[in-house]
């Protein structure tokens, strides 16, 4: 569900920080952005194969060379087949187009960072850390889209931010809107979310 997807398992303090942000850029639009999931699992696709091929020689020469978390993780894009990959460019090409289209020269779209707040050093490592951490960004590295995170406040005592992505090339734009919002945010509300906002 697009219009859930990047308030899904988000910590609901998060939410109201974000949204408190957000109100400060003006009156948001609503955005359908299609399957937001599966654009999340074809860039985990590309991800793993494309690490998998660059890193393969070294991975069976030299396999003390990576981490435990990184050397558990690069033999899964070589589980993948040329198939799976070709899908999931097609799938990324779809996803560029798309957040291409629908931002245009002077929208941005407006989401969490990150489901969490930030970590702790040594708290949680690994893949799941990397999953949680990197949900809400990936589909936008997918789609090549600049994206700049600002922070809007704490959890438990630990950094949060809202992410503000533009088209492709219009890294302009997230400077000009990111300068528009100031430390410390009044706590408002706004639709339910994602918005894009027109500068």
């Amino acid at each position: 569900m697009p219009k859930q997807f990047f308030f899904e398992d988000v910590d609901p303090r998060i939410v109201e920080l974000v949204l408190a942000a957000a109100a400060r850029l003006g009156s948001p639009e609503r955005v359908d952005l299609g399957d937001v999931y599966a654009v999340w699992k074809a860039n985990s696709v590309i991800l793993y194969c494309d690490a998998a091929a660059f890193h393969e020689e070294r991975l069976k020469a030299h396999p003390d060379w990576f981490g435990a978390s990184v050397a558990d993780r690069l033999p899964v894009g070589l589980t993948y087949h040329g198939i799976d990959y070709a899908r999931a460019r097609d799938v990324q090409r779809e996803w560029s187009a798309l957040v291409t289209r629908m931002l245009g020269d002077d929208a941005v779209l407006v989401t969490p960072t990150t489901s969490g707040a930030a970590t702790l050093i040594g708290e949680d490592e690994g893949a799941p850390l990397s999953r949680r951490m990197s949900r809400l960004t990936a589909p936008f590295n997918a789609a090549g889209a600049p994206a700049l995170s600002l922070p809007v406040g704490k959890v438990d005592g630990l950094p949060v931010g809202m992410q503000l992505v533009a088209a492709p090339g219009r890294e302009s734009l997230l400077w000009e809107v990111g300068k528009r919002l100031p430390l410390g945010y009044p706590e408002s509300r706004v639709d339910t979310p994602p918005w894009r906002y027109r500068s």
